[in-house]
């Protein structure tokens, strides 16, 4: 409810010169000063408005801290990290395009950032580029000379491209930063059997396995190259030295039984559940091991998003 006095110069419904103040302001005895008595009233400390009021902004500096979800919050310019979120969602996602952009962004950046690399390379390398995916990740190991894993998934993409002493090689390189990795044993093994160098092989594995599962693996990676009657003896010597070495029993049935797997289903894309105990090797990309294609029958089978087929999964 509004009370108030007649405030004269001003026009109300009851006359021509009455309006209405709200109550607790003194009424002028004039117009004179009006403007100045009203702003004094609602301004803080002011006369008018009885004694001083502190200043919040002053008596409290954490009232000006910035609501961090409000619009005027800061976030500054994208980031690497940022672009590399986006990259890595339209990977998984299945979008190709979008996920080559936002990694190509993410370099412009940084132009070392490893994971960008490391996605980048093994997406041209799904997509069956091989020279750009080999470009890429030559980038990306000398950027980072000691990450073993680039080397590794390097020396995968060469052994796809049937440059098999080259793979080596580089294997070779990431033994010597992580040889206890059964992975990089394995993969290394793998080469040197396709080149038929057995012993050097053979040595790999015996490096990280016991003497049963370097059999048994040396006989998964015979049968992978076609040579099932060379993998049958070296199954039953696995099982000879470790009975409870069942993988080894199931195969040398397999192959007795000329029901052996293909080869596509022997592998797999991680490094824990290949044929080979500790990890997997690149595909073969035929039934016999023998002749490379661009994209391997496993890597075009593969989800859209995943890394390629033997190489550590991204996730």
């Amino acid at each position: 409810m509004v009370t108030g006095c007649a405030i004269p110069g001003t026009p109300d419904a009851r006359g021509p010169q009455m309006a209405i103040l709200p109550a607790g302001i003194p009424c002028p005895q004039s117009d004179t000063g009006l403007t100045e008595r009203f702003l004094d009233y609602i301004t803080p400390g002011s006369p008018a408005s009885g004694a001083p009021q502190p200043n919040a902004a002053t008596s409290n500096p954490a009232s000006h801290k910035t609501d961090p979800i409000s619009l005027g919050f800061a976030t500054g310019p994208p980031n690497a990290d940022l672009y590399l979120s986006m990259a890595q969602m339209s990977d998984r996602a299945g979008n190709t395009g979008h996920a080559r952009n936002m990694y190509g962004r993410t370099l412009s950046v940084d132009s070392s950032h490893r994971e960008a690399l490391l996605g980048l390379a093994r997406l041209e390398d799904r997509e069956g580029n091989l020279d750009v995916a080999i470009q890429i990740y030559r980038q990306a190991a000398a950027a980072h000379p000691r990450d073993a894993k680039l080397m590794n998934d390097l020396a995968l993409c060469h052994a796809r491209q049937g440059k098999l002493h080259l793979a080596a090689q580089v294997l070779e390189n990431a033994i010597h930063v992580d040889p206890k990795k059964q992975l990089y044993r394995n993969n290394i093994a793998k080469v040197l059997l396709e080149m038929n160098y057995m012993d050097q092989a053979a040595a790999h594995l015996s490096a990280v396995h016991p003497p049963a599962v370097v059999q048994y693996n040396l006989g998964v990676l015979l049968h992978q190259r076609g040579r099932s009657g060379e993998a049958a003896r070296f199954l039953t010597a696995a099982a000879q030295m470790d009975p409870q070495l069942g993988q080894a029993q199931t195969l040398f049935a397999q192959i007795d039984s000329r029901a052996a797997q293909a080869p596509s289903q022997m592998a797999t894309s991680n490094e824990h559940g290949s044929g080979l105990m500790g990890g997997a090797v690149y595909p073969s990309t035929s039934a016999t091991g023998r002749g490379y294609q661009a994209v391997p029958a496993q890597m075009a089978q593969a989800p859209v998003g995943t890394s390629p087929v033997a190489l550590p999964m991204v996730r």
